[in-house]
């Protein structure tokens, strides 16, 4: 079967700024969760704006004011405007006390992507191949009727686990069943596919081809380097 199977979410796109040699990394729930609630407290910087400005106001009336039994009688009304001030005046001490507890911007900042939440993850080190099944260079013994095989190539750093590149060489590529799809383990360094091989065969997987099918990236988005897998099957006697 001569087909590439590859995924890459990072076609056409590129990397506009590095910070440091560094990218700061880290969970978008996470970050979704964090802003909404900086957002939410920081809307309320100017909640004391309405309390001081009745608590003035009213100050001023009960200074300037002559209080009349229109309605209801003098000393009830300045004792309405005296509790109003009250009121007022304890809503703001209210306000202040929470504008004193609203994060800042820079704090937020740097509390969001500090070391406990955040990855630092070098910017330009390409993944390196550690381990691949079959071995390179291998030989496998498989039955008369062929085998299916759980192949898996695993890197020495993270990966962007939404992609992939398990690609055709000059030599034949396994059999693989359409309805089956690469996975990655926990570890997001490990990528498995299963496929069938036969006896007497040799076959060639490349995992990455340069300029064309690199889904196999670092979790910064730089593409893995080419590594050329080869092996040899032989019939089980």
């Amino acid at each position: 079967m001569n087909k590439n199977f590859s995924v890459d979410p990072y076609e056409n796109s590129k990397v506009i700024r590095k910070i440091d040699n560094e990218f700061l990394v880290i969970n978008k729930s996470k970050i979704s969760y964090d802003l909404k609630s900086f957002i939410e407290k920081y809307s309320e910087k100017n909640c004391w704006i309405a309390p001081l400005s009745l608590f003035v106001t009213i100050i001023a009336a009960l200074i300037t004011a002559t209080f009349t039994d229109k309605g209801l009688k003098k000393e009830v009304w300045e004792a309405i405007f005296v509790l109003s001030a009250v009121a007022t005046f304890i809503w703001s001490i209210y306000c202040f006390n929470k504008l004193r507890n609203i994060e800042k911007l820079d704090d937020f900042i740097t509390k969001l992507f500090n070391e406990d939440k955040a990855i630092k993850v070098p910017v330009f080190i390409p993944p390196k191949v550690l381990s691949t099944y079959p071995n390179n260079n291998s030989e496998l013994t498989v039955s008369e009727k062929g085998e299916d095989i759980e192949f898996f190539v695993e890197y020495d750093q993270e990966m962007d686990i939404s992609g992939y590149s398990w690609c055709t060489t000059n030599l034949p590529f396994p059999e693989k069943d359409d309805s089956i799809q690469a996975s990655w383990d926990s570890t997001r360094r490990k990528c498995s596919l299963k496929m069938k091989i036969y006896p007497e065969k040799e076959y060639g997987i490349s995992f990455n081809i340069p300029g064309k099918y690199e889904g196999f990236r670092s979790i910064t988005g730089i593409p893995a380097e080419v590594y050329n897998l080869r092996f040899k099957t032989k019939k089980a006697v």
